[in-house]
This record gives structure tokens, C-alpha cells and sequence, in this order.
């Protein structure tokens, strides 16, 4: 599973830049409505919504998302890395690494090992993104830069989106209707897993 998720890293990331909307500023409708399925735990009803997004809506979002990355599932930092591309390719790139990590140890605690099976379509979520990661990654000191901005954002980012979200992606969710985590006592190792891969990785690009 390491070498699983380092290569799903090589395949994207992202720091962000407002584009708009402050901390404390309102949002739009559809905005509003996406965060109170959210919060209702209806990601897939949110996510729905989220397809139907203007480019300037997603842009919004994405803004938002910066401030509020708590009030989200990480997956949606890859859904809108596309939307930041045609400002920013480089905080696209962020973007899809930040939402890769975080969705990555967030199924990995869940008890149903199904829900993996997620992790290997998250690259078609940003194809714009993945394709000008293809023309950095012999860059062994943007690689390394880039890993160390999403080890530095996710570490200085502890309050979290409730991670059930990847559960619901597994086979037990959809017989049970019922996904579980791993015990609570077990999730601090998966983060700390999570985080010595990168650091592992930005020593190997670093040399």
C-alpha cells in the first residue's frame, strides 16, 4: 500500500489562493446547499451538486475550501484542482496532493478494506492537473518542494472532515448500509503512516 500511495502523490497536489470569498464571508445558494448536505452527511446528494458547478461556483469553492477545509471531504480538493488549474497549475498540483493524502488516510480508516478501491480513480478526477504533473515529475526538486508543501499543510491542518465519508465507498456500505472506522485509538498511526511516506519520499528526491 506505500508504494501505492506514492504513486498516487506523483500524480497530483495543492496550496491555495483566494479567489474571492474571505473566512468569514457568505456564500453562494448552491454553495450553501452543498455545505448542508454536507453537514447532513448526504456526500452523495453534495457531490451531485458539485457536478453541476459553474466554473465561477467552483471557483468560489475552491476559495472557500481554503479557509473551511474542515467543513469538507478531501476528496473535494481533487474535484476542484481542475478549476484552479487555469489560474494556477502549481496550486493545482497542491490541490490534488492535499485532497490525495487526506483521502488516502481517511480510507485507510475504515474497517472495510473494499474501500480502497476508491484511491485508484482519484487521478481521473483532475485529468488537466495529472497531465502537467507528467511534465514535472523529473523535476526531483519541484517533486520533493511539492511534497513537503502538502506534509506542511496537513500537519498544520488537524481539525478534520469526518473520514466515514470513504467508508461509504465500500461493499459493506452498500449491504449494511452500516460503514465503521477502525478504532479511534488506531487513527493517529494511520496519519502518522501517512506522513512518513511523504517525508520518506521528499528525502529520496532531495539526495
Amino acid at each position: 500500500m506505500k508504494k501505492f500511495l506514492i504513486t498516487g502523490l506523483m500524480l497530483g497536489a495543492i496550496l491555495f489562493s483566494a479567489t474571492g470569498v474571505q473566512a468569514d464571508n457568505t456564500i453562494s445558494p448552491k454553495l450553501e446547499k452543498i455545505k448542508t448536505l454536507l453537514q447532513q452527511q448526504k456526500s452523495g446528494d453534495a457531490t451531485t451538486l458539485l457536478n453541476q458547478l459553474t466554473p465561477k461556483e467552483a471557483e468560489e469553492l475552491a476559495s472557500y475550501v481554503e479557509f473551511k477545509s474542515q467543513e469538507v471531504p478531501p476528496i473535494y480538493f481533487i474535484f476542484l484542482a481542475d478549476s484552479v488549474y487555469k489560474n494556477d497549475k502549481d496550486k493545482a498540483l497542491l490541490f490534488y496532493n492535499i485532497g490525495k493524502v487526506r483521502a488516502y488516510e481517511d480510507v485507510m480508516m475504515c474497517k472495510d478494506n473494499t474501500a480502497k478501491a476508491q484511491l485508484s480513480i482519484y487521478p481521473s478526477l483532475a485529468p488537466k492537473t495529472i497531465k502537467y504533473l507528467s511534465t514535472k515529475i523529473k523535476n526531483k526538486k519541484y517533486i520533493a518542494d511539492l511534497m513537503q508543501k502538502t506534509l506542511d499543510w496537513d500537519t498544520s491542518h488537524p481539525d478534520r472532515y469526518n473520514p466515514i465519508w470513504a467508508c461509504y465507498h465500500g461493499i459493506s456500505a452498500k449491504t449494511n448500509g452500516q460503514p465503521q472506522l477502525i478504532e479511534e485509538s488506531k487513527r493517529a498511526a494511520v496519519i502518522e503512516n501517512a506522513r512518513q511516506e511523504l517525508k520518506d519520499t521528499i528525502k529520496k528526491y532531495s539526495e
